[in-house]
């Protein structure tokens, strides 16, 4: 792991509500890269196993804030392992177990965003594409203005190929190849205000959703500002089933 003294740390020891504490391991290469704009509160000595390690952040009563054991394995963002995007945090407040790779993502931007968050708003996008309907498909592409926020593509430009893909594949689970159903969703990387839940059914009556149906396979970063998310069922596919596939795309709270 790593040592560091917040004790000598030259930004101080407290942080303020949102507030964030840059710690490097060569602060002349930190400075080469990024430049002098940031204060950093100093260098760690050692190094993070890059296979996983476990980080507890504690506050001044030692009460643990947040504590995960991060893991380079799928469905652990597979882009953030040498690729040279940052592991980051979906709306940390919001995260009740960071130990779940289903809440980290991979940074938009190759080199991460140090000092800062990468995070998009909805709000502001609507705003700034002029949009005043959530449900409205300009581009006639069966996508709404919101799937399109979401998905990462132009409301104003016909793409239906940004929309949830949905197959059959045999996969190999637990020792044992059978055809599962799994359906690829494409995500604008920073929209940490939606929530995706892909969902299917037999009878379009009933729908099966949630981690115990669905559960992620991997996590891709696109290198446009997206990123690839598989999902695959829990339980391998019937003979000849019949399924529909559909996905949810919800504002948090």
């Amino acid at each position: 792991g790593i040592n560091f003294n917040f004790d000598e740390a030259a930004a101080g020891t407290t942080l303020l509500a949102g507030e964030r504490m840059i710690l490097v391991n060569n602060l002349a290469a930190f400075q080469f890269r990024y430049g002098n704009r940031l204060q950093v509160a100093g260098e760690y000595s050692g190094d993070l196993d890059n296979d996983g390690e476990q980080l507890v952040i504690t506050d001044s009563d030692g009460e643990v804030v947040l504590e995960v054991t991060y893991n380079d394995a799928d469905p652990w963002p597979a882009s953030a392992d040498g690729e040279g995007y940052s592991l980051v945090l979906m709306a940390p407040r919001n995260v009740s177990n960071a130990n779940s790779p289903t809440v980290w993502r991979s940074s938009a931007e190759n080199n991460g965003n140090p000092g800062g968050s990468d995070a998009t708003s909805y709000t502001q996008w609507r705003v700034a594409a002029g949009i005043s309907d959530d449900s409205a498909d300009p581009d006639g592409d069966g996508l709404t203005n919101l799937m399109e926020y979401v998905l990462g593509s132009n409301p104003l430009n016909h793409s239906d190929r940004a929309a949830p893909q949905p197959s059959i594949r045999e996969l190999e689970v637990d020792g044992v190849t059978q055809p599962f159903l799994t359906i690829e969703v494409r995500r604008r990387i920073g929209a940490e205000d939606l929530v995706i839940e892909p969902e299917y059914s037999e009878d379009l009556l009933s729908w099966s959703g949630g981690e115990e149906n669905i559960t992620l396979m991997s996590v891709s970063n696109n290198g446009d500002g997206s990123e690839t998310l598989v999902f695959r069922g829990t339980s391998p596919m019937s003979d000849n089933p019949t399924l529909y596939v559909r996905s949810r795309f919800t504002l948090s709270p």
